[in-house]
């Protein structure tokens, strides 16, 4: 979570080589995914009230999709335990744990 700051998120939005995408629900932003073009997927996070709601996994459809266009096969990404379940539940297989971070990571093919 140490790479979650306010700078990163700017630098990242800003990034021509990653792509950004916002959830929306009553006019109100509810979850935010980013990924690389590189297939680095660097977030992906609803708040608690909408969770549940497959706006996540929405998300990280949109994500994973959007990179397949630019030939990126391969989806990897550090996460905490929280979020474990999340991302198995979408196909990514776990790899070694990293500190306190999980690895995760989904093939992808058009």
């Amino acid at each position: 979570m140490e790479n979650k700051t306010v700078e990163n998120c700017k630098a990242w939005i800003i990034n021509e080589n990653s792509n950004s995408f916002i959830a929306e629900k009553n006019g109100n932003i509810v979850g935010v995914c980013h990924i690389g073009h590189n297939g680095h997927l660097f977030l992906c996070y609803v708040l608690p009230s909408v969770k549940g709601l497959g706006i996540g996994g929405a998300l990280l459809s949109v994500a994973e999709r959007s990179v397949v266009n630019l030939d990126s096969k391969l989806i990897f990404l550090e996460s905490t335990v929280t979020a474990r379940g999340f991302y198995k539940h979408h196909g990514y297989i776990e790899k070694n744990k990293d500190n306190n971070d999980l690895n995760f990571s989904k093939l992808i093919l058009p």
